[in-house]
């Protein structure tokens, strides 16, 4: 599994459903598939984890640059700047 799985990722496919998945392994004389069989390996094999980004009952997404193992980072809120720039300036904790 993981060899095709690598070999759809580095054709730049973005993502496969799984019937087209199980299509490909039928084609290699590989076992019915479908996401529970998916899931199975992908929780066992760590190489699959390499190159899958995300999955769901429908599709695997493979990853297509390093960064997709980056979590999404939340945007800070309000005024950073004006709440730095005050903290740089309050000098009453240093006066007391």
């Amino acid at each position: 599994m993981f060899a095709t799985l690598r070999h759809l990722k580095n054709k730049g496919v973005a993502s496969v459903s799984f019937k087209q998945l199980d299509k490909f392994m039928a084609n290699s004389d590989r076992q019915q598939f479908d996401f529970e069989t998916f899931k199975a390996a992908f929780d066992s094999d760590p190489r699959i984890k390499n190159v899958v980004t995300n999955f769901d009952q429908d599709k695997v997404e493979f990853k297509q640059s390093e960064v997709d193992d980056l979590g999404a980072v939340d945007a800070p809120t309000g005024d950073v700047v004006g709440d730095m720039a005050a903290r740089a300036t309050d000098l009453s904790a240093e006066l007391s």
